[in-house]
């Protein structure tokens, strides 16, 4: 199968499917504030406890719009912690992937994402860390703030624009993260399209006219839902 050009999500999959499958991702993040708790103690157990509830969550299958989809969603712990950790240089916790095949093609999707517990004061290595995501891949970067019973976000631009001040950002540009996820991620406002992270080689290959581009690139966690089409 050839990757394919990019195409806008919410003309790639049903309105029915994209509803489903972010009523899932609005699932696992509640089930992940129910047990926030227990993973307290840093943010990479956080992200670790957000991650193993989009794979417990998002899946599926069921016909939409005349065809049959069904959709898994495939964990992979990327690196250890520890001060020389390369996100500490890249900026990202984590990434959410969707890839689309139809057993001919296959389009996907990347999120990046940066975890903060309790966002309040400003956080100068937030704003740093949100514009490495945002130098790295523009527009596709995300502070995944937690609480202990919520879990709200941010776009990362967003972040940067209120240089890291809580009280900076306007409400309206504040989410919880489940939403963001269903409202923004599947119906293409914000995200990386034609965008995948290669785990084996630790890259980020992306489009670009001039063909896919590969960037030196490490993350925590990864979650890529596949969505296969008949």
């Amino acid at each position: 199968m050839q990757p394919e050009e990019p195409l806008s999500f919410r003309d790639l999959l049903p309105q029915g499917l994209r509803a489903q499958i972010g009523g899932q991702f609005g699932e696992a993040v509640r089930a992940a504030t129910a047990t926030a708790e227990d993973a307290w103690e840093d943010e990479d157990s956080l992200t670790g406890g957000l991650i193993s509830q989009v794979g417990t969550n998002v899946h599926g299958e069921g016909e939409f719009g005349g065809r049959w989809y069904s959709w898994e969603t495939h964990l992979r712990k990327l690196r250890g912690r520890g001060q020389n950790a390369i996100e500490k240089r890249w900026g990202a916790d984590g990434i959410f992937e969707i890839e689309v095949t139809d057993g001919e093609s296959v389009r996907r999707k990347s999120l990046l994402m940066q975890a903060k517990k309790e966002w309040g004061t400003r956080d100068r290595d937030l704003v740093e860390q949100c514009e490495k995501m945002e130098q790295t891949a523009p527009g596709a970067g995300i502070l995944v703030d937690f609480h202990r019973r919520s879990i709200g976000a941010a776009i990362g631009r967003d972040v940067i624009g209120a240089q890291g001040r809580r009280r900076s950002l306007d409400d309206s540009a504040y989410y919880d993260l489940g939403a963001l996820l269903q409202s923004h991620f599947l119906e293409c406002r914000v995200g990386a399209l034609n965008t995948y992270y290669d785990a084996s080689r630790q890259i980020l290959v992306q489009g670009a006219p001039e063909g896919l581009v590969s960037t030196r690139y490490a993350v925590s966690h990864r979650a890529r839902t596949v969505i296969s089409s008949w």
